[in-house]
């Protein structure tokens, strides 16, 4: 983290000074200036608006700012406009859900399954005319990623847990995708082999690249077993993955 001091007159008479911490990089994000960075990917309001939330100023500070300070802040966090790996989901969480562990630990391969098609409806239609598709995929792709931590994951409970994802805020939606494609750049590094890197772009996932159908790669590896498919469904991810 840096540090950062932006000092002004009230009222051209009195001296006031903020003292602020910014992230140098996605790791050191916050949820709440991830919530930002997706309202500015959603054109959600302008400049202004944007270095208020992420600086955690007032907005009446912020559009006092001249041009060039306001170009000075937004290199400081030049980050923003490119993905990097990580590891890990920065808003810990959503509803009724919690995301998988860091590093994916104990997300099984039939859950990912879901996650990762979901998010790929939705990162492919973004850009369409029919936002009904649009909004159902991105509900089931958060239902499928914040799962209730103690439950084990149920493609029957799909449905219900989308209808409980439709009543969550937009740009919380918009920032988990965010995030998870930071979670996707990690996992092309882990398995070059098998993840394709998808192009980089200012932060926005309906840029990402679809994957092949993950259908087809558990239909080869349970083969002729159909009768124990929940149990490769169980099976770890990174287990599957490393046998893939």
């Amino acid at each position: 983290m840096q540090e950062i001091v932006i000092t002004y007159k009230h009222f051209g008479l009195f001296q006031q000074k903020f003292t602020r911490q910014y992230p140098e990089d996605w790791p050191e994000v916050t949820p709440g200036q991830l919530i930002t960075i997706a309202k500015f990917y959603m054109q959600e309001g302008d400049d202004d608006n944007f270095i208020a939330g992420f600086f955690n100023i007032p907005v009446r500070l912020a559009r006092r700012l001249d041009r060039f300070m306001i170009y000075k802040l937004l290199d400081c966090i030049d980050f923003i406009r490119n993905y990097k790996p990580r590891d890990s989901f920065i808003i810990k969480k959503l509803a009724t859900g919690a995301p998988p562990k860091p590093r994916l630990n104990g997300l099984t391969f039939g859950q990912f399954i879901f996650i990762d098609t979901y998010f790929n409806d939705y990162a492919v239609n973004a850009d369409g005319s029919d936002q009904a598709l649009i909004d159902a995929a991105l509900n089931k792709f958060i239902a499928t990623l914040y799962w209730p931590p103690r439950q084990r994951f149920n493609e029957n409970k799909i449905a219900q847990r989308a209808a409980i994802a439709a009543g969550i805020n937009p740009e919380v939606k918009q920032a988990v995708a965010i995030n998870y494609r930071l979670v996707k750049d990690w996992l092309t590094e882990s398995y070059p082999l098998i993840f394709s890197k998808a192009v980089e772009t200012k932060g926005d996932p309906k840029n990402a690249k679809k994957e092949s159908g993950w259908l087809k790669v558990f239909d080869s590896i349970v083969d002729d077993d159909i009768i124990n498919s929940d149990k490769y469904a169980g099976m770890l991810l990174h287990d599957v993955l490393r046998y893939i």
